[in-house]
Parts: structure tokens; sequence; C-alpha cells
């Protein structure tokens, strides 16, 4: 077998670059329903708190991440970076949720956001 040299750009894309993808603009979530309150988590390892921002604007959730690029020393050469940067963003509809009872929280790397199930589903109007 040949050596793999991971300083050669060159054998480094032959072996990895089939594999290596772009910065991905959304991160992973899991949603789940727990009696009457939707529970959304988000999987945001190495985004600071500050980054963070999450909204509701006309029946949409958006939740938003910022990873900021580290700033190196410009005398320092590069040998490989796969490190990504960039703005993340994902939305949800709502639909019968209530905007006006949600709460977030966020601790290591992951973000957990609730919502309340709006029990009004079904409204009878009368005619007049």
């Amino acid at each position: 077998m040949k050596d793999f040299d991971i300083f050669n750009p060159r054998a480094a894309a032959d072996v990895f670059g089939k594999f290596m993808t772009d910065f991905k603009e959304e991160f992973p979530v899991d949603i789940r329903y727990s009696g009457d309150l939707l529970i959304i988590r988000a999987e945001l390892p190495g985004i600071k708190k500050e980054d963070l921002s999450v909204e509701v604007d006309d029946g949409v959730l958006t939740i938003k991440a910022e990873k900021k690029d580290e700033k190196l020393d410009t005398s320092a050469r590069v040998v490989r970076k796969e490190i990504s940067h960039g703005i993340m963003q994902r939305a949800f509809t709502l639909g019968t949720l209530d905007p006006s009872d949600i709460t977030a929280s966020y601790i290591d790397g992951v973000l957990e956001i609730t919502l309340k199930k709006n029990n009004e589903k079904f409204k009878k109007v009368t005619i007049q």
C-alpha cells in the first residue's frame, strides 16, 4: 500500500474529495410531541449563544445561527481548512401551535425550543 501524505493537497483531494461537502446551510433537528407540548431540538455544536436567534413572525418559527470564522495569524500557512463557517437557518410553520407561549434554552450545543399546542383547533362561528 502506498504511503498517504496528509499534507499533500493532491493526495488529500484524491482520498477525501468525494466525501467533502461545502458548508451546509441547514442543521439537524428533532421534533416531537410530549403531551400538549411540541419540542424542537436543534444540534448546533460550536455556535455561541449570542450568535443564535429564534423568531416568530406571521406563524413561522425561524432559527438562525452564525458560525464565525476563526481569526488566524496572517503569517500562518494554512495546510488544510475543513471547518466551515457562515449563516445557517431553518424555518417551521407553526400551524395550531401557540406562538405567544414559547421558551428556548441552549446547553452544550443543543438548542431546545418548547411550544404549547393551541387547544382552540375548532371554533364554531355563530351566524347572525
